[in-house]
């Protein structure tokens, strides 16, 4: 079949053999197929994980930069290793970039994965960070990185959206630590869950949906 494509090719042309060049492009347009280069980039890959790495380098420079604490869940010089995440949505970007976009998702997936568990282990053991609204955002990222969307307008609504609820955890915890009531923060701790619980849904519903959401938009 291959042999055909460039037979057909040169014929074409009136050539006897079909060309160099048009060897080197059918195969490194089968190399591109093979890794799952996409033609071009994403907006809708891209955009999400351009915030995420903003965000945790001003993360893991400033906050979580912290040589000579010695404290539990600590990483070398950071409070804690939410620098392992940074590293996974740095090398997502790159392979973004590079028009990789189903790996690129695949590695944001990773990060998330990675953020949620060491999110676990930060409250069951006291770490300094990652918080709750931390986590929230990160994962938040990398999630709408990797859900189906095409469109940037998909992509811009999940963005505001994510956003918000950053800001409802924020302002939760804030609160938890300001009022002096007995038990006021385990009831924005359940509200905040109960949040988190409900936009998780919905971006279950609207991700299984999303053909339907985009007719227009073409698969990657």
């Amino acid at each position: 079949m291959v042999v055909g494509i460039l037979l057909d090719q040169a014929d074409a042309r009136g050539d006897v053999r079909p060309r160099l060049g048009d060897r080197l492009a059918l195969a490194i347009g089968g190399l591109r197929h093979r890794f799952g280069v996409a033609e071009g980039r994403r907006a809708a890959v891209m955009v999400p994980l351009v915030l995420a790495v903003a965000f945790l380098l001003f993360y893991v420079s400033v906050i979580a930069w912290s040589p000579g604490v010695v404290y539990p869940g600590a990483l070398g010089p950071f409070s804690n290793p939410t620098v392992i995440v940074a590293g996974l949505f740095v090398v997502a970007l790159a392979a973004a970039a590079t028009g990789r976009n189903a790996a690129a998702r695949w590695i944001a997936l990773g990060a998330v994965g990675t953020q949620s568990f060491l999110s676990l282990l930060a409250a069951l053991f006291g770490w300094l960070g990652p918080s709750l609204p931390t986590t929230v955002l990160i994962v938040g990222f990398g999630v709408i990185a990797a859900l189906p969307w095409q469109t940037p307008l998909a992509t811009a609504i999940s963005l505001s959206a994510l956003l918000a609820l950053f800001g409802y955890m924020l302002i939760g915890d804030i609160a938890a630590a300001a009022l002096p009531i007995p038990g006021a923060d385990i009831g924005i701790a359940f509200a905040q869950v109960a949040v988190l619980v409900a936009v998780i849904a919905v971006i279950a519903i609207a991700a299984r949906h999303a053909r339907r959401l985009e007719p227009q938009a073409k698969p990657s």
